[in-house]
């Protein structure tokens, strides 16, 4: 479990949070910081949504 995890888990509740697990396992979360790169290519799918927008209104 990772810190980043954890606190989605714990922001998203609406009323309140009931939290299973040894405290160890809890406490190794929050100290865990390590993240992995997510690999999504949202970036270049914002860019050439951009570039096809500019496209159209320019031929318009």
């Amino acid at each position: 479990l990772r810190r980043n995890i954890l606190y989605t888990a714990i922001t998203r509740a609406k009323e309140k949070i009931v939290i299973v697990g040894s405290k160890k396992a809890l406490y190794q979360a929050i100290h865990n910081t390590a993240c992995d790169q997510r690999n999504t290519r949202l970036g270049e799918r914002i860019v050439r949504e951009y570039n096809a927008l500019l496209t159209q209104k320019a031929s318009a």
